[in-house]
């Protein structure tokens, strides 16, 4: 018998339960062994199976990588939110102790009762210990 071609194989199954078939086929030359071109398309077979999952694993960090830079420009996005509203709120927090201060100078002038100075100025501590 006579071997003139030599075709090799393989299936790769991934685990999405999704099968693909590589195949090699070659010709004999003349006083060419058929076991020594087997196992070098057997290599090639199994080298292009790799380089196919080196590419797919290639692709799918890459698209993981774009959607943590898309996170991270959403994450700086809503930092610099919290910081103008943190800023808004401090201004905010600033006019208020203005204006208790403003109360409570009128309130020890005699203008109001004593019991609201107290008042005032347990809120002036509160704000004091907030922290936005």
């Amino acid at each position: 018998m006579r071997v003139v071609e030599v075709y090799v194989e393989r299936l790769k199954s991934y685990g999405d339960y999704s099968n693909r078939r590589l195949g090699l086929k070659a010709v004999l030359d003349d006083g060419e062994d058929y076991r020594e071109v087997y196992v070098k398309l057997a290599a090639e077979v199994e080298a292009l199976l790799e380089k196919e999952r080196i590419e797919a694993d290639k692709e799918s960090v890459e698209a993981e990588i774009k959607a943590y830079e898309k996170r991270v420009q959403e994450l700086r996005k809503l930092r610099d939110e919290f910081i103008e509203v943190r800023s808004q709120v401090l201004k905010g927090l600033a006019e208020l102790e203005k204006e208790l201060e403003k109360y409570e100078r009128r309130i020890e002038e005699g203008s109001f009762p004593l019991k609201l100075l107290e008042k005032l100025r347990e809120i002036r501590r509160a704000i004091g210990f907030y922290d936005p």
